[in-house]
């Protein structure tokens, strides 16, 4: 039985048959052919500033700015999406007790359609779409 190791690494030899040797880094000349030494083309990497060395190390307050700026952000959302939210509940109550107000027969389907719409939206917490919701029935009551 063969060893893995043989037969899993390759051998120099049947490799440079198939690369032509500009690619494989000797040069059209040929004078790195043979040569156990290799040349490394090496980028140097852009150097970071330093840290200023009387100020110290950074504090791990220092990041906390972005932090403190989306929790803002939350926080200050949060009454508009209990603005939807009443408005949801109070526009769905009005559209009920008007529909009530009306004939059974004389209830249009687009109505019915709007204010089923408006339920299942304020059931998924979808209030703004709840809200569009209640606009399409408004315009869908009789007058």
């Amino acid at each position: 039985m063969m060893d893995f190791a043989k037969r899993t690494t390759p051998t120099l030899p049947p490799l440079r048959g198939r690369v032509p040797a500009e690619r494989a880094g000797e040069g059209s000349d040929g004078a790195g052919k043979g040569s156990a030494s290799m040349e490394v083309a090496t980028a140097s990497a852009p150097s970071l500033p330093s840290p200023d060395p009387l100020r110290g190390p950074p504090s791990p307050a220092e990041g906390r700015g972005v932090f403190a700026a989306v929790a803002a952000l939350f926080l200050l959302a949060t009454p508009a999406l209990a603005d939807d939210k009443a408005a949801c509940l109070s526009g769905i109550a009005d559209i009920k007790a008007k529909v009530a107000a009306i004939a059974p027969d004389a209830v249009p389907q687009k109505l019915k359609k709007a204010l089923r719409v408006a339920e299942r939206e304020q059931g998924e917490g979808e209030f703004d779409e709840c809200l569009e919701a209640l606009d399409d029935a408004k315009r869908a009551l009789p007058r």
